[in-house]
């Protein structure tokens, strides 16, 4: 029947995508691996503690990112969508849902308990990502966190620039509260901009007087989008992130806003009442000094901060939680600050920082 071939024409169109994606990711892989041997041969190591699987990834990662001037999003956005369209074997259960404004996943973990949710907001430089890229993560602190995990499909700039991803998340977030879950059940997460994203949100509910949720994890954080942090050039040489894609992101986001706003960057804003903060960064990583900065700021706001800066880490380094010791522990972490919050544990913990 019509219907079928119509059907089994869809079925080779899908598979040929993941071959191709497949194909493109193995010469990627190929390359990435011949010059991390090569340069060890030479002598040269970017750092002592990385393992040749870890910098072999970076690599690839290095080779997808813009080291030149952005003149289209796809620039940035089709490499991360090819690897996107991988298959990921997870076990867990996905469910597609409408979180207020946005398209959004549930993700649950065996484990999962609807007693405690994260609404997790994904990185991207406000421009890519989606709860396809960032399964890794989610399924994993599904898992850890013992909770049920909201990956929510915000919109992006340059399409829909400032406000859109945050009206997405409020509404998310309000979404959440008529699903008769508790503030104090809800963590906020997101890496990079969606770390940024979720500040954004706490500042703006409570600015309206909202109920905030238990806490916030903050996974290597973009929080100031003028780009001020000394890090963005100092540590570009050991990060896949560069300052000419962070430089594009940050126009196509702003579109015209200052980027001073506070939502734009949270490292600007009056941070007094934010409920308790965990946040990871790398201290090989261009994005260091925004987390570094902005701990220092919560901290003089009487915010209760964690900050932990794991040793020769780079942007996001909780996605090789499979090869590198450093990400599955701070994954661990990220589930125990879950569990500590939503728990009903008081938050008592001065500001810290950790070196790890």
């Amino acid at each position: 029947p019509p219907s079928r071939i119509i059907l089994t024409m869809i079925d080779l169109r899908k598979y040929h995508s993941i071959f191709q994606s497949y194909w493109h990711l193995n010469r990627l892989a190929a390359k990435a691996g011949y010059e991390t041997l090569s340069s060890r041969l030479r002598g040269a190591k970017p750092r002592p503690t990385w393992s040749v699987p870890f910098e072999s990834t970076l690599r690839i990662m290095a080779m997808g990112a813009p080291h030149e001037e952005v003149h289209d999003v796809w620039q940035i956005r089709q490499p991360i969508n090819d690897l996107a369209r991988l298959p990921q074997p997870m076990r867990v259960k996905r469910t597609q849902v409408i979180a207020g404004l946005a398209p959004a996943e549930w993700v649950d973990d065996v484990h999962s308990s609807a007693e405690r949710i994260v609404l997790f907001i994904h990185g991207g430089g406000y421009i890519f990502g989606s709860p396809n890229t960032h399964r890794l993560i989610t399924a994993t602190v599904a898992r850890t966190a013992g909770a049920r995990v909201l990956s929510l499909d915000y919109r992006l700039a340059p399409e829909h620039p400032f406000p859109a991803g945050l009206e997405d998340a409020w509404a998310a977030y309000w979404w959440l509260l008529t699903q008769q879950v508790k503030p104090e059940q809800i963590v906020l997460m997101g890496d990079s901009a969606g770390a940024g994203l979720c500040v954004a949100l706490m500042l703006a509910l409570r600015d309206a007087g909202m109920p905030l949720p238990a806490g916030a994890a903050l996974l290597s954080p973009w929080l100031d989008l003028t780009l001020q942090s000394e890090s963005i050039l100092k540590n570009e040489a050991t990060d896949y992130l560069t300052a000419t894609g962070l430089n594009a992101a940050a126009q196509m986001y702003c579109d015209g806003f200052d980027a001073h706003h506070p939502q734009i960057s949270p490292m600007f804003a009056d941070l007094s009442g934010l409920p308790p903060l965990l946040i990871q960064t790398g201290t090989a990583e261009t994005l260091l000094d925004d987390a570094r900065r902005f701990a220092k700021r919560a901290k003089e706001a009487g915010v209760a901060v964690d900050l932990e800066e794991w040793e020769d880490m780079v942007h996001v380094f909780q996605f090789w939680y499979l090869i590198e010791t450093k990400a599955r522990q701070a994954v661990e972490h990220l589930g125990r600050f879950v569990r500590k919050q939503v728990s009903g544990a008081t938050a008592t913990a001065t500001p810290s920082t950790v070196a790890l």
